[in-house]
């Protein structure tokens, strides 16, 4: 494995470096290098000790390299060497420059060397790489971390013995193996004699793992819990993890043994996603070189993946259309339907989408949207409140309180106005005017039923109908209004009443008859009376008298004498 590496780091160093960027700005990478650790100086002098050895033993067989030549390129390899666990680095076996040029296919890279991480500067990207990392992250670090991945953010832990993995992936439920100890498997395809160099091939079926048939492991470790998320890759029963010390490299009775999940990804963390990798090392240089591994493809499915929520600054516009077509739906609901309670609903689902994405990034867009929907907010309180009124005057109005159904339209137009609803204000001003008109019959039959009840007071008489005539006149007229205000007990009263006078009428109509009768029936008796007088004087007349002799006179005595 070492010697097409050497030969590839001569060939880029007689080439001057090659530019290796590519990609576009289609996702936002960062890798956080501000703590990453370094090769062991003492590893690290076998190693150049080794390699340049190598290089003189392959510099002997390359035609036209003098020794002058090699020692340029020892000087040369000398001076850039580069200890570091870095994603910067390309050349040495533990960096991971390899795996940065095929992120950089899909992507841009940022790596970040210094400082710490603040939720302003991980909002601007959507994926956030820690690998290597030989110090903790601090509370408020982890906090930014969680609310980065929470926004839509993806986050990609890579784990190993030497590394403080655990401090970031406790805050996703996730605990990596702290043990001083490998993944090893002696009966495992292996792409070096070292038993905890070898493939595995156990994954599911997910977005991350497609076209991925086997990856190489390099010192990996066990993740031994996670509260929620897919495990995507194990080792095979026949693995253990074996500790360092005493009996490295052998299997202890007391040493655990597998299968071992090594990879776990969470797709339901807020709006973002998480991925957890327990084996670091199986992604440096060294290993990307492997002929057999799927290491990279495994790696840039997995920053895919975990970029297709979009970071913080994507989510923002996501939300902010999301908002504006709540937006657009509550000014309909409001404008065209008037329906104040559903449009008062979609501002405040408005309102909460632009109060999200403004959390995740400060946005003018925002807090504009904010300000113009809260003021819509007012008009539907307003509406509203107008409607309240409306219905209550339609309530009155139907129960014929008019004098208090024109007090409701009135506060409901007048709230109408203050929102411009111009139908609702014109039939506001109808329907009071309705309601005058009402009033206005029902004081015309009032004052009519009052008319006709003064006139029935004066009526009685024993002869003379009249009054009772005109009282049922006036009767009749407050009738037929009260029927067109539509009062059937107003109406029943003067019924009543027309009734009463009709009777009242009739029983004097008969009074005035029967004494017409008895006038009748003593001027017959008196005529009768006066024709009998007259046949009995016409019948004494017409009778003849006898004479009547003159009496005789007896003799007085004086004549006597």
């Amino acid at each position: 494995m070492r010697k097409p590496l050497i030969l590839l780091l001569v060939a880029m160093l007689c080439l001057s470096q090659v530019h290796l960027t590519r990609g576009n700005d289609e996702i936002k990478i960062l890798i956080d290098e501000s703590r990453v650790y370094a090769l062991d100086e003492e590893i690290l002098k076998l190693f150049v000790e080794e390699m340049i050895s190598e290089i003189k033993t392959l510099a002997q067989s390359l035609p036209g390299m003098s020794s002058s030549d090699l020692d340029k390129v020892l000087d040369l390899m000398i001076e850039m060497f580069d200890s570091s666990y870095s994603f910067n680095n390309y050349l040495e076996p533990w960096g991971f420059g390899v795996t940065r040029s095929e992120l950089k296919k899909i992507g841009n890279v940022t790596v970040k060397d210094t400082g710490t991480l603040t939720y302003p500067i991980l909002r601007n990207y959507d994926v956030l790489i820690l690998a290597s990392f030989k110090e903790s992250y601090s509370s408020s670090e982890i906090d930014a971390i969680r609310q980065f991945v929470e926004n839509g953010g993806g986050l990609f832990v890579l784990g190993d013995i030497n590394s403080q993995s655990n401090s970031i992936s406790h805050a996703f439920d996730v605990v990596f193996s702290s043990e001083k100890a490998y993944i090893a498997d002696k009966t495992a395809k292996k792409y070096t004699g070292d038993i905890h160099q070898f493939y595995i091939s156990d994954g599911v079926n997910h977005s991350i793992t497609r076209g991925v048939e086997q990856i190489a492991l390099n010192g990996a470790i066990p993740i031994q819990s996670y509260e929620n998320g897919t495990p995507l890759f194990k080792t095979s029963k026949e693995s253990w993890l074996d500790r360092e010390g005493s009996g490295f490299g052998a299997k202890d009775a007391v040493e655990e043994t597998g299968p071992f999940t090594i990879m776990v990804a969470q797709d339901t963390v807020g709006r973002g996603r998480a991925v957890f990798f327990g084996g670091v090392m199986s992604f440096w240089n060294g290993v990307m070189y492997d002929t057999d591994q799927q290491n990279k493809e495994l790696f840039v499915n997995a920053v895919k993946w975990l970029s297709e929520p979009g970071g913080p600054y994507k989510q923002l516009k996501t939300m902010n259309e999301q908002a504006k077509l709540y937006f657009s739906n509550g000014k309909a609901l409001f404008f065209n339907s008037h329906d104040f309670k559903s449009a008062k609903e979609d501002f405040r689902k408005a309102i909460n989408l632009y109060e999200q994405s403004n959390a995740i990034y400060d946005n003018q867009d925002a807090v504009r949207g904010i300000e113009e929907a809260t003021s819509y907010i007012a008009k539907c309180e307003t509406g509203l409140e107008a409607d309240e009124a409306f219905e209550k005057a339609e309530d009155l109005y139907e129960e014929r309180e008019y004098e208090d159904a024109i007090t409701e339209y009135g506060n409901a137009q007048a709230l109408y106005e203050e929102i411009d609803y111009s139908e609702r204000v014109v039939e506001c001003q109808e329907m009071t005017d309705e309601s005058n008109r009402w009033i206005s019959l029902r004081e015309e039959a009032t004052a009519k039923l009052q008319e006709a009840e003064d006139s029935l007071t004066t009526a009685p008489s024993t002869l003379d109908p009249s009054g009772y005539t005109k009282s049922k006149s006036l009767f009749e007229e407050a009738k037929s209004t009260w029927e067109e205000y539509g009062d059937p007990d107003k109406e029943a009263v003067c019924a009543e009443k027309i009734l009463f006078c009709e009777q009242e009428i009739a029983s004097i109509e008969k009074t005035r008859m029967m004494i017409m009768v008895v006038v009748v029936i003593i001027v017959i008796i008196g005529i009768t009376v006066v024709v009998i007088l007259r046949r009995k004087h016409s019948k004494a007349e017409k009778t003849p008298q006898k004479a009547v002799e003159p009496e005789k006179k007896e003799p007085t005595s004086s004549e006597d004498s």
